[in-house]
């Protein structure tokens, strides 16, 4: 500590450029490490917190049509049911061909690897996929959405009933019972 002192009042004794040349020839190294460690330390809290931040508060399966459709009323109501998912937050669609399309192949595998992989909170979908979609698996909490505003949408598109559908062990289901709330409630 005293050699510290003692450099201190050599430094104040010094001129501006002898100061910067001083402090540069005996302290660079350790100011160039405090400075890189400081630039690695920011780097890994900004790389933590924007990871935490880059999941959805809710992932929503919608089945093509509705999406084509209304896709600017789910986002919409996504948005209104969600006012603070903003940026990296902010809810997530997906859409899915129904089970019942025999245009598409893979019509309910995709969906079905979207539910495998944890990545849907909430499904919303015609009769033949939430039939498929149930006959994999017990636990799920189907709600007839068909007496709601989105429902009868749906049904003047010709996907009538609509269904909601969400498991008890989703890892969201917080969020997806917020989101069917919210479409039960809209007028």
């Amino acid at each position: 500590m005293t050699k510290l002192k003692e450099d201190l009042q050599k430094i104040k004794g010094m001129s501006f450029k002898e100061a910067a040349d001083h402090i540069y020839t005996y302290y660079g190294l350790v100011i160039a490490a405090i400075i890189f460690a400081l630039i690695f330390i920011i780097s890994l809290i900004s790389t933590v917190v924007k990871n935490k931040l880059t999941v959805p508060v809710i992932q929503v399966a919608v089945q093509n049509e509705i999406e084509y459709f209304y896709g600017d009323d789910m986002s919409l109501l996504l948005s209104e049911t969600f006012p603070d998912a903003k940026g990296y937050n902010e809810p997530l669609k997906c859409t899915f061909s129904s089970s019942a399309d025999t245009t598409d192949m893979y019509a309910g595998i995709q969906l079905m690897a979207y539910i495998a992989a944890g990545d849907i909170d909430a499904v919303i979908c015609d009769q033949a996929t939430a039939d498929y979609i149930c006959g994999s698996g017990e636990g799920a909490i189907v709600t007839d959405l068909s007496d709601t505003r989105l429902g009868k949408k749906a049904a003047d598109i010709g996907i009538s009933p609509l269904f909601y559908i969400t498991y008890e062990d989703w890892k969201n289901k917080e969020a997806a019972d917020l989101l069917l709330n919210a479409i039960l409630s809209q007028k």
